[in-house]
């Protein structure tokens, strides 16, 4: 039997592009093929084809989302992608991951023309890993989320994203509308002109991220818009200031005691490292501030 035949006894095929498949499940132990297709999206193509293998790549993110299904991945190969509209996320369950989730090449997803938010997400369960994003625009953002309703679990990880304009923000959960269970983990902020994470949302948390805050901005703003948006955590973030009055946690309007937790978070260089609504000794403890001993404990009670 030849080498394709013994392969396709295991569900493994060879398509038309020379690309390996699999049909079916793949077991091995607990692991279990993705639910949904894979797109497939490659700056570097000449013209784009079918978008399902990668000798075949879509030129454009654009394009894959337009064909994508709920519960689909769009792999992203590293490469520059100015869409020059914003990306709406309206199917539950898509996953994009770029090539920085498994190496340093970046995936660059940026606007140079249009005055647009990079993307929106207005599905439940979406997950954005391993892309730089890199916003010019004034009062416009990398990611909003839940612009049309409330959408549960986004989960953003593993991302870059940057600023160089006026009025905007890295991530922002939307002002009217509540983003649930949104998870913001293990990224890199940059120059944000407003703030690096606009948080209004329930039962949220922002952990172990970088937050390089600019002059006269906030690192991560906590703003119930709407009632207390309870049960919020700041957990293990690295937030450094430009020493020029910024913010690291900035706690706006009047939440309750005890609806948020900001714990062990590092925020050196800022003018105000958390604002004096922070009051809670139990919901505001271990927190640090960076000096030249190493590093002081940030009293709850002063802050």
């Amino acid at each position: 039997m030849s080498i394709k035949g013994k392969l396709a006894q295991y569900g493994i095929v060879l398509n038309g592009d020379g690309d390996l498949s699999m049909r079916g499940n793949l077991s091995a132990r607990n692991m279990v093929k993705p639910k949904g297709s894979v797109w497939y999206v490659d700056a570097s193509v000449t013209a784009s084809g079918h978008g399902k293998t990668w000798g075949k790549a879509f030129k454009t993110i654009t394009e894959a989302v337009a064909v994508a299904s709920n519960y689909d991945t769009i792999a992203v190969a590293a490469g520059d992608y100015d869409e020059g509209a914003v990306i709406n996320i309206t199917q539950e369950g898509l996953r994009i991951i770029g090539s920085g989730s498994q190496t340093r090449q970046v995936s660059l997803w940026y606007t140079s023309s249009a005055s647009h938010h990079i993307v929106t997400i207005n599905a439940h369960n979406v997950e954005i890993s391993g892309m730089a994003f890199y916003q010019t625009k004034n009062n416009k953002d990398c990611i909003r989320v839940s612009t049309t309703a409330s959408y549960f679990k986004a989960w953003i990880h593993d991302c870059w994203l940057s600023g160089a304009g006026t009025g905007e923000y890295g991530v922002h959960t939307g002002t009217t509308y509540d983003s649930p269970d949104i998870m913001v983990e293990d990224c890199q902020f940059k120059d944000f002109a407003t703030a690096c994470i606009y948080a209004n949302t329930t039962r949220g948390i922002f952990r172990n991220n970088i937050l390089l805050v600019a002059a006269s901005t906030i690192g991560i703003e906590h703003v119930p818009n709407s009632g207390d948006r309870p049960d919020q955590m700041y957990i293990g973030n690295k937030i450094l200031g430009a020493n020029s009055s910024d913010t690291g946690i900035k706690i706006t309007n009047t939440p309750s005691a005890l609806t948020y937790m900001i714990l062990e978070n590092l925020i050196a260089g800022c003018n105000t490292t958390i604002t004096s609504k922070a009051t809670n000794d139990a919901a505001c403890i271990l927190n640090y501030t960076g000096d030249a001993s190493g590093g002081a404990l940030i009293n709850p009670s002063a802050d």
